[in-house]
């Protein structure tokens, strides 16, 4: 019998965690029995497309910028918790006053969408 564990979460990836269960209110979800590496959309923790638009208003109020749901890369940046708190990391640690236009986005990054 096989027992599926899950890979520990890093001190950004259990605040993201938190702050997922929070914004989707996720009534029965532990944010540190998220596993980092599953997948957030379809098999894993199975978010669906209004889940996406949610989370990346409470990312961006958070973090203090927005997801474009025409970024090509929102499949990468939601593909799991790990992916999403990797994406987020240069906006915890501010390194100037004011943002580049270039790391500028806007709202629902639903990576579900093809």
């Amino acid at each position: 019998m096989s027992e599926q564990t899950c890979a520990a979460q890093t001190a950004p990836e259990t605040e993201l965690a938190q702050l997922l269960v929070d914004s989707l209110n996720l009534e029965g979800v532990e944010p540190a029995g998220i596993d980092p590496e599953a997948p957030l959309f379809g098999d894993g923790l199975g978010l669906g497309s209004i889940d996406a638009l949610e989370l990346a208003l409470g990312v961006g109020k958070q973090y203090a910028f927005q997801l474009r749901s025409d970024d090509g890369d929102n499949r990468r940046i939601f593909a799991s918790l790990r992916a999403l708190s990797a994406d987020c990391d240069p906006w915890r640690r501010p390194t100037t006053t004011s943002t580049p236009e270039s790391l500028r986005l806007s709202a629902c990054a639903c990576p579900c969408e093809p």
